[in-house]
């Protein structure tokens, strides 16, 4: 006994034809082709993860440049944001900017918002978190260079730590560097 597919047709009113295809040989080549489909994916998988992975490493790493701590004098740093404040953006930054505040006798810092896109919630938190820490460790934080956005939300901060906000990077330098 075979498993077949059957066909037939006639040709006129004596004559027929049959043709009669064994499946055996059909499905054998449809599992291998399945097999070696599976076989593709799942190396395609383990690629995908891998660049993943990468990708993952190079958003961390991005994150983490995207607030160097530059010393300006023995006294003054500058510290530049860029892009967006979020959550795991900012515990990378606070846990950098804190390292190097203590390490550094620098005792002011400028905190320059010029290149700040959207400040969500939850990185809101962790930033008045920072300054906090950051006047605790005796330093004088002044913030530059804040959108009339930016202001709305950084006065959710609600802190009543000693932070100045000056308008320009310039007039902060020139501030800072007198005192």
């Amino acid at each position: 006994m075979l498993l077949a597919d059957l066909y037939a047709g006639w040709e006129s009113e004596l004559h027929g034809k049959v043709f009669i295809q064994i499946k055996e040989e059909s499905i054998s080549r449809v599992t291998d082709m399945l097999a070696e489909l599976r076989t593709r994916l799942q190396d395609t998988n383990f690629e995908l993860l891998k660049e993943k992975e990468k990708l993952e490493q190079a958003l961390i790493e991005n994150d983490r440049l995207s607030a160097p701590f530059i010393e300006v004098t023995e006294d003054l740093a500058l510290i530049p944001l860029y892009g967006e404040v979020h959550e795991d953006k900012m515990n990378i930054i606070r846990e950098k900017i804190l390292t190097a505040s203590y390490e550094r006798p620098v005792t002011n810092l400028l905190f320059d918002f010029t290149a700040i896109g959207e400040i969500k919630g939850e990185g809101l938190l962790v930033l008045k978190n920072m300054f906090q820490s950051l006047t605790y460790m005796g330093k004088k934080v002044v913030i530059t260079g804040v959108t009339p956005k930016q202001a709305k939300r950084l006065h959710e901060l609600d802190v009543h730590l000693n932070i100045t906000f000056i308008q320009s990077l310039e007039a902060a330098v020139k501030k800072e560097s007198k005192s």
